[in-house]
């Protein structure tokens, strides 16, 4: 694919000569094995920092099964993959898993927002925020439970 598909705009498959988006297989779960549901995405758009991480704009097109894996030797936890397509029918139930799973973390958040536990919320909003780091008191704020240095 041409350079410029890596600097951040938008790929146009017209006059490039490519026919298909870039594609992959996209599991974000542990454990990444053989009967992992996963999905096989387009690379939409993508821009490559200079420190080699990358901004992505991935689309969906469809849900598979993990069938074979095995992680490519010093690549930096790369791994090549083989997969089955899924039934629509197991599609839409991985779907329906997953928006229930949504709604009833959603229901916990504005039940315990609602009991008066904001400040709960606030503190394990930014707790994630900072990636998990634990977050500690200064001294000065020490007697005011409300306030947290980030």
């Amino acid at each position: 694919y041409p350079v410029a598909f890596r600097r951040g705009d938008p790929i146009q498959l017209e006059g490039s000569g490519h026919r298909n988006y870039p594609k992959f297989i996209y599991a974000n779960h542990s454990p990444l094995e053989r009967g992992a549901p996963a999905v096989i995405v387009e690379v939409r758009q993508c821009l490559i920092n200079p420190n080699g991480t990358a901004d992505v704009f991935l689309c969906p097109t469809a849900y598979v099964w993990i069938e074979d894996i095995r992680e490519r030797p010093n690549s930096g936890a790369m791994y090549d993959a083989r997969a089955i397509r899924m039934t629509e029918e197991s599609a839409a139930a991985l779907e329906r898993q997953a928006a229930e799973a949504e709604a009833r973390r959603m229901a916990q958040e504005v039940a315990m927002f609602s009991a008066g536990n904001a400040d709960q919320i606030l503190f394990a909003l930014l707790q994630q925020l900072n990636g998990g780091d634990q977050m500690e008191e200064s001294d000065e704020d020490s007697d005011d439970d409300d306030n947290v240095v980030v």
